[in-house]
């Protein structure tokens, strides 16, 4: 389901407000979970406010039915977390819009990056990479990245080409799906995912790590 990719990605572009990406720290991972998954140790610190947002406000968002089908449309789905490393990146654009744009025609967007944890699906990303991810499709209802919080996520990203030449590949990845493509952990505890869309349905709005693994693998 859903449009193109090439479609998406220029979408995605234009309907986003700001970029971000966020790096996770090495050494949080200890022995191993189910469905041979690294076993998550819990991050110090108080739960996250619940950031949900409404996909239905959004109108250049996709729609899917199931995590099978949200994980088959990405190039990747995996497990990371957020060290706070950012860098801001300058896009050049055939048609400025948008507060973003300079005068010069730069889109002006940061990215953060995010450590690897483990691939649950798709290629591209290894376990133990460092990625970097754009704010697009992750602001919470606080109007922030909701990538800011230093906690699991998983991740349905897309490659960011901006076009078919090898110097348009970003080098970054963007969520998919809008906040369709985001599940964190709340409670740090590496163990139950919530939806950062409000109106996740009929996806599951929260799920252990092990039944959103087994439903995302159901897709490729």
């Amino acid at each position: 389901m859903g449009r193109d990719r090439e479609s998406r990605g220029w979408a995605v572009a234009r309907g986003a407000v700001a970029v971000i990406a966020v790096a996770a720290a090495a050494g949080c991972l200890g022995g191993s979970g189910s469905a041979g998954q690294p076993a998550l140790e819990p991050i110090p610190g108080p739960s996250i406010p619940l950031p949900a947002v409404s996909s239905a406000a959004i109108d250049w968002v996709e729609y899917h039915d199931s995590l099978a089908d949200l994980a088959a449309a990405a190039d990747v789905v995996v497990l990371a977390r957020p060290t706070g490393a950012r860098e801001t990146v300058d896009l050049p654009q055939e048609e400025p819009t948008g507060a973003e744009i300079r005068t010069d025609g730069a889109l002006v967007v940061q990215t953060y990056g995010m450590q690897v944890a483990d691939v649950l699906a798709g290629t591209g990303v290894d376990a133990g990479d460092t990625i970097m991810v754009t704010e697009w499709n992750t602001t919470d209802r606080f109007g922030q990245s909701v990538l800011r919080n230093d906690t699991w996520f998983v991740l349905f990203l897309d490659r960011y080409v901006r076009g078919p030449g090898p110097e348009q590949d970003t080098g970054s990845w963007v969520v998919i799906g809008g906040p369709m493509g985001i599940y964190l952990d709340l409670e740090r505890a590496g163990s139950t995912f919530t939806a950062l869309d409000a109106q996740i349905a009929p996806l599951p709005a929260e799920a252990p790590l092990a039944e959103l693994t087994e439903q995302v693998r159901a897709g490729r």
